[in-house]
This record gives C-alpha cells, sequence and structure tokens, in this order.
C-alpha cells in the first residue's frame, strides 16, 4: 500500500510533472481524448514506460503516443477498447485486466485502474490511471493457499521504496484516497496518543469498512480500542506499540480477532510513517481459514479411515495365523522405536510404522497349513512363504502412500551382503526403512514362541545382530536396536 497522503489532483490540469510521475512507485500514464474521441498517451512514468517497453522519456517522443492497443494482447483488445468505451461514454472510473507485451517480450496481465476528467462542456478530456501487475485470475485460485507468503514478500521488497517516495507524494490528499481506495486489502492508519498506549483511527479505506462491516464515519477520530476491542485480545495493540516505538516493520500472522460486532480471521502488516503515523495493511483471512480447516478435517478422516483400514488387513492375516498373533504389531512398535533412535523424518517414521503393521499381508496367498505346521518347513514349502514380500507389495499397489510403503514391504527379507530374498536386492539398493524393519522382524521373531520351536532369550537375538551387523544387517539399525533393550529397557507389549 502507497503511504498516507499521496496525490496530484489532474482534474482541470492540462499537463502533468513528469517528476512527479516517476516518484510514483506504481505504473501512472495520463491518456489524452480528442474531440473524435481518439485516445492517445500523453506520458508516462518510469515504471509504466518500463512496463509497456516504451523508450526511456526524452528519447523517442513519437514512439510515447502511439496507440496502445498494439501493445495489447490480441485476445484482450476487445476487451480494452470497451473499457475506454466506458470511460469516455460516461463511467467516472473502470478497472479493466488485460495482458501487455512487456520489454522482455513476454505477456504480462495487468489491471487498469483509471479515471476520467472531463472538460467544461462535460465532455471527456483526459484519462488517468495507474497498471498494477496481476497474476492469472485462474492460477490466483490456484494459488490461494500460497498468496501469504507472496503478499508478505512483496510488501516487504516495496517497504523500502514506498518510505523513500512518501515525502515526494504526501503533498495531496485527494489521489492517496483515490490510491488507497482502489486496494482490496484494508489499510487503517492510526495516530499515537497517551505516549503510544493506543491510537485513534483517522483513515480507514473501503476495503476495511467492506471487511469489517461498518463506515468510515463510525470509527474514524475514535480510539482503535474503542472502535475495535478485540485488538487487545489478540496481540494486535502490542504489534501497534512496538511498531510505532522502533520504528521496524512486524507482520503479525493470521489470528481470530472476535469482539462484539465483529469477528473473523485476520493477517495484519504494520508499519511507521516519517510523520510517526501507524499504517496496517491487512487482509480477511477467514474463507482461507475455514477451508483450511475443512482440508485438515478431511485430512484427519482420511487417516483414520487408512489406520482402520490398515489394522483391518493386520487382523485379517493374524486370523489365518494365529501362532504369530501380534507379530506385526510388536515389529511395527520395535521398527518405529529404532526409527526415533536414529533421527528418522516424520514422514520415514509414518511409512516405516504402516510398512510394519503390514509386512506379513502377502502370507494371505500362502496356505494356512503351511503357516500352522508345528516342525520346519521343507524347501518347498519355504518357497511358498517366501512369496509373502512380493504379494504384500501385490496387495497393496494400488493405495497411494506418503511413503514407499510398498517396496520396504517388498525388501524386508532382503539383507545387505545379497543373501535375502525375494531379489537378492543388496548394498544402498534396499531402503532405509527396509533396513530397520529386517532387524525388528528378525528380533521379535526369534524372541516370540513358534509351532516348531520355543522362544529364545533376548541374549540369542543380539548374538544374531553382532554376528550379522554390517554384513546382513545395518550396523548402525543393530546397535541402535540393542541400545534401546539395554538403556532404554524396551519391552514388547503382550499380544
Amino acid at each position: 500500500m502507497l503511504p498516507k497522503r499521496v496525490s496530484q489532483d489532474l482534474s482541470g490540469s492540462v499537463g502533468v510533472d513528469r517528476g512527479d510521475l516517476d516518484r510514483l512507485p506504481v505504473a501512472a500514464y495520463v491518456k489524452e481524448v480528442d474531440e473524435r474521441g481518439a485516445v492517445r498517451l500523453v506520458s508516462g512514468n518510469r515504471t509504466y514506460r518500463e512496463l509497456m517497453a516504451y523508450p526511456p522519456a526524452g528519447s523517442d517522443e513519437g514512439a510515447a503516443c502511439e496507440d496502445e492497443r498494439g501493445r495489447v494482447h490480441p485476445e484482450d483488445r476487445a476487451a480494452y477498447e470497451c473499457f475506454l468505451r466506458d470511460l469516455i461514454t460516461g463511467a467516472p472510473r473502470q478497472d479493466a485486466d488485460y495482458r501487455v507485451r512487456c520489454s522482455s517480450g513476454a505477456w504480462r496481465w495487468v489491471r487498469d485502474q483509471a479515471q476520467v476528467v472531463r472538460g467544461m462542456n462535460g465532455g471527456p478530456v483526459w484519462i488517468h490511471g495507474v497498471l498494477i501487475e496481476v497474476a492469472e485470475r485462474r492460477e490466483v485460485m490456484e494459488e490461494a493457499l500460497s498468496a501469504r507468503a507472496g503478499l508478505e514478500l512483496a510488501l516487504r521488497e516495496h517497504t523500502d521504496e514506498l518510505r523513500r517516495v512518501r515525502a515526494q507524494l504526501c503533498t495531496s490528499r485527494q489521489r492517496y484516497r483515490k490510491l488507497v481506495d482502489s486496494s482490496s486489502d484494508g489499510v487503517v492508519v492510526l495516530e499515537a496518543i497517551d505516549e503510544g498506549r493506543d491510537f485513534i483511527v483517522r483513515e480507514f479505506n473501503r476495503a476495511a469498512q467492506a471487511i469489517e462491516g461498518v463506515a468510515e464515519q463510525a470509527v474514524l477520530n475514535k480510539p482503535v480500542t474503542v472502535a475495535f476491542p478485540g485488538i487487545t485480545a489478540c496481540g494486535l495493540l502490542d504489534v501497534f506499540r512496538r511498531v510505532w516505538r522502533s520504528g521496524h516493520p512486524e507482520q503479525h500472522p493470521v489470528c481470530l480477532y472476535v469482539d462484539e460486532y465483529h469477528s473473523g480471521w485476520r493477517e495484519n502488516y504494520v508499519y511507521r510513517l516519517p510523520s510517526r503515523e501507524i499504517v496496517a495493511v491487512y487482509a480477511d483471512a477467514t474463507t482461507r481459514m475455514r477451508t483450511e480447516g475443512s482440508l485438515r478435517q478431511s485430512a484427519e478422516r482420511l487417516r483414520r479411515t487408512l489406520n482402520g483400514a490398515i489394522a483391518a488387513l493386520a487382523a485379517g492375516i493374524e486370523m489365518r495365523d494365529p501362532f504369530t498373533a501380534g507379530h506385526q504389531r510388536r515389529v511395527a512398535r520395535l521398527a518405529c522405536a529404532i526409527a526415533s533412535q536414529l533421527g528418522c523424518s516424520d514422514t520415514e517414521h509414518e511409512t516405516l510404522r504402516i510398512a510394519a503393521t503390514l509386512h506379513d499381508v502377502g502370507k494371505i496367498v500362502v496356505p494356512s497349513e503351511i503357516l500352522s505346521k508345528p516342525a520346519r518347513l521343507t524347501e518347498s514349502e519355504m518357497a511358498m512363504v517366501r512369496v509373502h514380500a512380493v504379494a504384500g507389495a501385490s496387495i497393496l499397489a494400488e493405495i497411494e502412500f506418503d511413503g514407499p510403503v510398498q517396496m520396504v514391504i517388498a525388501q524386508h527379507h532382503e539383507r545387505l551382503d545379497g543373501s535375502g530374498y525375494p531379489a537378492g536386492t543388496h548394498g544402498e539398493q534396499i531402503l532405509p526403512e527396509a533396513r530397520i524393519l529386517a532387524v525388528a522382524d528378525v528380533v521379535e521373531a526369534m524372541v516370540s514362541h513358534r509351532p516348531y520351536r520355543p522362544a529364545r532369550a533376548i541374549g540369542d537375538a543380539f548374538g544374531e545382530l553382532e554376528a550379522g551387523a554390517g554384513v546382513r544387517y545395518d550396523a548402525q539399525v543393530c546397535a541402535a536396536c540393542m541400545r534401546l533393550f539395554t538403556r532404554h529397557h524396551f519391552t514388547f507389549e503382550v499380544a
């Protein structure tokens, strides 16, 4: 937003000082309307000439007066001509979006905010306005959730420039009001009283009136704590005081503002002007916050649904193999504890949790009499069991997890030296989550009862890890697993 008292009254004027125009931080122009209704460019400031790819002022006066329709995208020329026609034929003020070719040759969307000045006979004489670059509307819709970061960056980049130009632009109140009122963001100008303990509302633009649902007269010249008593509770008054004292701009993150008459989510950017007035530029984030809340609720419902499906799949395989009931759950608990020891990310942790909970789901394709056989399996029976890793990955292939769950399940019986199955994958080709799951699976299986043998001691499992560390198993994973038992007293949940 522009600072306070920006104006250059063009009403009744036949010329505009180019230096004043060049000091404006927006692309500003003046166009003349002749008796036949033809429009030509009279003057444009430096920003305007750069945007429209005109030569520098004075180097080519002829180019500065050419028909601007040629600089408008062919698909937008009809709308551009309609915009000019509406201005000339009676509309005092118009906005229009169209594309122009910039100096790089690319097409850019701009918003033309223009006003017509009429002569004593009521006929149009001048058109003056500003061009503001805008994103394509479809992109704005798609990027609504990221607009906050873009707005913050744009405001930060322009803050220094706005401070510099204020001294030259504070001489005219009329243009300042027009420019401020054309903003889609709320703008409130505040004057400190009582040594900065409170602030008087000096200006309240149209966007702010629309956001809050009150007229300017209802809040003008009132203490801000009276006009908006909720600013203390939401922390905004403290931001006003800090900015007024330090002069450093601050962003007040999105927060819920509530008082007797107003409520909604607001995001504020607060600046101090050289006059020591405070300017708050803010947006109504209510719709965005409601949308984000709905998205979070939907994501949570999906997460619960997914976890329910995972639990159902895990329970299904346990029903077919009662001798290993609870195995997947205990392996998941140990695997997640190892992942925490190793500092895995949240995404890796969740991938491992799901994969460990479902790592034996492929046993659904193995005959139940083999799964429950109270003796060691034959080589052909073992071959059938080894199919379960690939089968599990295939069963889950159509589910879109956030991480590589299917690949972790497929690799949980692979070994670093290539001696595992089903593919003999080795070394770094084995995913980190699969290496963790492999160790957790081996340890839990060794210390649990099986139809063909009793449970073994944890020391036996440690012996397997020590013998295979760096050979069959990841050495860091083995060390982390043993630390859990020896230092952190890890125990499996009771099945």
